[in-house]
């Protein structure tokens, strides 16, 4: 195993890739595409579209004066209850409130939050989550992906020509049709099903 005392202290790290939702939301996608979605559904933000070995979901709402904003984000993974981290700071595990924290579930997935109201998810698949409490979140997702996820974040592939991949596999110009395409009719988050679109 790699370590700071008898390894480099870096073999062992993943890449990681960052995508981002701030705003009204403004979403910045795996391969850095930005674009803006004021779509008030729950939707697909990246799923592990081939094994299906994570999901994690945004759900938006119009809550403030200052227009849609992401009002949560859940997520899941085989053996792991959802998480759902809600806007003003509160976090649900498995549909119950939970006020205790810093939380290790039996998958090994850690719930905890920083001094500065930052709620923070290290899934055991190695995908890290924070969301603040104005709402913005950033979710860094191991290189091995690749152009394994999908969702509104993207497919982790270098392009930025086939981020607007819909549901379905086609690729669109338009972000609300992309958007749209993701969007998930129960608010359970486990696991989604998708709203059937006309291409």
């Amino acid at each position: 195993r790699c370590g700071v005392c008898f390894g480099d202290g870096e073999s062992c790290r993943d890449e990681y890739e960052l995508t981002t939702v701030f705003g009204d939301p403004h979403y910045v996608t795996l391969d850095k595409s930005v674009f803006s979605f004021d779509g008030t559904c729950d939707y697909v933000y990246i799923r592990d579209c081939l094994y299906g070995e994570f999901e994690i979901q945004v759900r938006n709402r119009n809550v403030t004066n200052a227009g849609v904003v992401t009002y949560a984000v859940a997520m899941t993974a085989p053996g792991m209850p959802v998480v759902e981290l809600q806007f003003g700071g509160s976090v649900i595990v498995g549909g119950e409130l939970n006020t205790r924290l810093p939380l290790i579930l039996r998958d090994g997935t850690t719930v905890q939050k920083t001094l500065q109201g930052t709620t923070i998810v290290s899934m055991s698949s190695g995908i890290e989550v924070e969301y603040t409490e104005q709402a913005i979140l950033s979710a860094w997702v191991p290189a091995r992906y690749g152009d394994r996820v999908c969702g509104l974040a993207g497919n982790n592939d270098n392009q930025t020509a086939n981020d607007f991949t819909t549901s379905t596999g086609v690729v669109v110009a338009s972000p609300y049709r992309f958007s749209y395409s993701w969007a998930v009719v129960n608010a359970t988050s486990a696991p989604s099903q998708l709203i059937s679109t006309t291409e």
